[in-house]
């Protein structure tokens, strides 16, 4: 064999051993990846389940409604009238007459205080009366200038008028008709006011009673002196009391933009008492128009206005509006849709712009108005959205 044709034999070899190391490579490349990549059918069928999958929702159409306009603030039943009894200070109680809970006539006396002073102004006064009487008769002989007589007729009346304070100070009345509700003292303490003790006792008028609240100012016009009210007390629940407004603040409050309004109600069988916790309605015309369920709005930051989720040809989108006034589980809508929109009322956490949904009746059981809808999880979408992810990650590296 000549050396020719042994360089051609040995070129030829080497070119065979590269192309049998190319292909063996590519043969190890495919069965790699195909060990590697699920099976297409079960794959593609998962994602494209995940993709189709729409959110359930419930929805309700917007109601054209006239409904009563009421307003409900919070109050306390306060007695109508509340008189403090008090005396001199530092004067000593000579005796206390009544106790707590005792009922009190106007003008009854109530408790009386040590007298030494007023009897000391007494005696004073008699002097006084002394000096004006002979005052009078030397006027009358001309013994007596008639400026003297006037200062002598001054410091009677002016002895007179302070016998009257202490006096009033002295025998203590009530001024009102009710019911002692505080006895701060005991007979024989000397009557020092203070934080904890205001005065001897206190006296409350229980019929009727009152109570006060805070209304909005957008209400001024309509409230009126005699409108009715109802009241709802804590103590009593599920049970109406009448009132009837009876004062109602001329000014409004520029810190809380609302005005005071006082509300009468009778307590003839003293079932009521002051303290009671109380919700006070005023009744305040109609309003009608267009409703939607309140708990369809939605917020979005670095907005004002509220929007709730609409269904359009089967996608959720957003529609903000102008809101009214609340009325208890239902919102007034101004502006912003239309009546015969489709409102989602639950299932708004998975929502947004451009959602594929599935509108879905109540669950048995559960009212329209009901807790918001909870899909069951597929685990067949959860391994398939893995999966997915997956792939994308490996296509993402290089090589």
């Amino acid at each position: 064999m000549t050396e020719g044709m042994m360089m051609n034999s040995t070129t030829t070899f080497k070119s065979g051993l590269r192309r049998g190391a190319v292909v063996v490579t590519m043969l190890a490349l495919l069965i790699s990846s195909a060990a590697c990549k699920p099976p297409a059918d079960e794959s593609s069928s998962e994602v494209e389940a995940t993709v189709e999958r729409a959110a359930p929702v419930r929805v309700s159409s917007p109601e054209q409604l006239t409904l009563p306009r009421r307003a409900t603030y919070s109050g306390t039943l306060e007695a109508w009238e509340v008189a403090q009894i008090t005396g001199q200070q530092g004067t000593r109680i000579e005796r206390m007459l009544v106790q707590e809970g005792d009922r009190v006539r106007r003008g009854q006396v109530l408790a009386r205080m040590d007298d030494a002073t007023l009897r000391q102004a007494q005696v004073e006064l008699r002097t006084a009366k002394t000096e004006l009487d002979r005052a009078k008769r030397l006027v009358d002989i001309g013994a007596m200038a008639r400026q003297q007589l006037e200062q002598a007729q001054a410091a009677y009346d002016s002895i007179s008028t302070n016998i009257e304070l202490l006096r009033s100070n002295t025998v203590l009345t009530s001024p009102i008709e009710g019911m002692v509700t505080h006895r701060y003292f005991v007979a024989g303490e000397q009557f020092v006011a203070g934080a904890q003790t205001p005065s001897l006792l206190t006296v409350q008028q229980l019929d009727p009673l009152k109570v006060i609240i805070d209304v909005a100012e957008r209400y001024f016009p309509q409230v009126k002196m005699g409108m009715k009210a109802t009241v709802n007390l804590d103590t009593y629940p599920g049970e109406d009391f009448a009132g009837e407004v009876t004062r109602i603040n001329p000014t409004i409050s520029p810190d809380s933009r609302s005005f005071r309004v006082e509300i009468r109600l009778d307590n003839e069988d003293g079932r009521l008492s002051p303290g009671m916790s109380a919700r006070a309605s005023l009744e305040l015309g109609e309003v009608e128009g267009l409703f939607v369920v309140r708990s369809a709005l939605q917020t979005q930051p670095g907005r004002d206005e509220p929007f709730v989720w609409v269904v359009q040809q089967g996608k959720a989108h957003r529609a903000f509006i102008e809101a009214g006034e609340r009325f208890e589980d239902r919102q007034l809508v101004r502006s912003g849709l239309e009546p015969d929109a489709q409102v989602v009322t639950e299932g708004m956490s998975r929502l947004n712009e451009g959602t594929e949904v599935e509108v879905v009746g109540a669950p048995e059981g559960q009212s329209e108005q009901g807790d918001e809808v909870t899909p069951e999880v597929d685990e067949r979408d959860v391994r398939a959205e893995e999966k997915a992810a997956e792939e994308a990650e490996r296509a993402d590296q290089p090589g």
